[in-house]
């Protein structure tokens, strides 16, 4: 049986791993693999998927122009192994295969790529990053990682594979601009008849109960844990709602409250600081573009808009940033918070952090 590989069974693990599942005919075992003519090497053969076929397990190599997996959609495996038919002979089979971006899994969700802001493609963890058996993973449960330094953060999201970094202040602001635009059905925003009396959800905030919570993947939910006894189907204060949506189907947890999480970006003070302000308060179209909404909200009183707080006061030199706000900076706290006075350097008990991946080019 001449060996070749089923298009329609082609199937890839998540972007984090740059692994390929693939199922194959007519092979006896698996010697080498190939992408673009460059070395992926086998992580598992099974000869007896089935009856007539089986599934091997490559990872791919670097993704860089040199394989073309991401500067191509198509790129070419090829497959050397022994004949079903005859295991002393070599055979090889190549084919092209259309390779897509997706994201890790589904704690995972994509921003677009925004030319104003000049980011790309990028995913981003649902939920806050936790640590579950040393590993930094984007799940509901446990509670966020804090006390953790810049520097120490990225370490954390790169140590997942190359791909992993920590968020930067532009990508923060790709997610969060599309908070303030959906209002009305998707309950981001509190509505009331007077619209200057309108207000975004906050998040945890109030420090009640004290210090970060967990989350749950159950819905709804967004009030879990705001308020002690609270079940899943009660609700909350309206600040204090936990969740947001950045699309119709991407609901993302604590990029309001919980803890406030570092981006990459330094913020630098030279000569008189700027003064601390509400974020729907900003009228300088420069700090606007790095911090703020793309909507006016200048005019809402209540809660200033829930839009968070602009921190930025500080004797000159270059600081750290984190966003969002956390559970003890009250009506501070919102999706598009900013303390830019802080130490990189320095860990924080109301700081954690979010990864984000540009994921490589892999099989749907």
């Amino acid at each position: 049986e001449k060996p070749y590989i089923q298009d329609d069974l082609i199937t890839a693990s998540s972007a984090g791993a740059e692994s390929l599942e693939i199922i194959t005919t007519g092979f006896h075992s698996i010697t080498t693999a190939e992408i673009n003519d460059v070395a992926a090497p086998i992580l598992s053969f099974n000869a007896r998927h089935d009856d007539k076929r089986q599934k091997v397990t490559i990872l791919t190599p670097a993704h860089s122009d040199t394989t073309g997996l991401r500067s191509d959609k198509q790129v070419r495996l090829k497959i050397v192994g022994s004949s079903i038919a005859d295991p002393t002979r070599q055979v090889a089979t190549t084919h092209q295969i259309t390779y897509e971006k997706r994201c890790p899994s589904k704690n995972y969700f994509q921003v677009a790529a925004n030319s104003e802001l000049a980011t790309e493609n990028f995913c981003v963890m649902r939920f806050e990053a936790k640590d579950q058996s040393s590993r930094t993973v984007s799940e509901p449960e446990g509670l966020p990682i804090i006390n953790i330094t810049r520097e120490q953060a990225n370490a954390k999201c790169q140590s997942l594979s190359p791909y992993y970094r920590l968020m930067s202040n532009a990508e923060w602001q790709a997610m969060a601009r599309p908070t303030d635009t959906l209002r009305a059905g998707l309950r981001n925003w509190l509505i009331n008849w007077n619209d200057t009396d309108t207000f975004m959800r906050m998040g945890h905030s109030d420090n009640d109960p004290p210090g970060p919570l967990t989350a749950t993947n159950e819905i709804p939910a967004p009030c879990f844990k705001t308020e002690e006894g609270l079940t899943i189907e009660e609700t909350c204060a309206p600040t204090q709602w936990r969740y947001l949506r950045i699309s119709d189907d991407a609901r993302v947890w604590d990029i309001a409250g919980n803890v406030a999480e570092w981006v990459s970006d330094n913020y630098t003070v030279t000569g008189t600081p700027d003064a601390d302000t509400y974020i729907s308060q900003i009228t300088d179209s420069t700090l606007k573009s790095k911090f703020g909404p793309t909507g006016d909200y200048s005019g809402y009183s209540e809660f200033y808009a829930g839009l968070g707080y602009l921190k930025i006061n500080a004797p000159a030199g270059t600081y750290g940033i984190a966003r969002g706000g956390s559970y003890l900076d009250g009506d501070k706290s919102g999706v598009f918070a900013a303390d830019a006075t802080l130490d990189p350097s320095q860990g924080y008990p109301n700081v954690g952090f979010r990864c984000v991946v540009v994921p490589p080019e892999t099989v749907p």
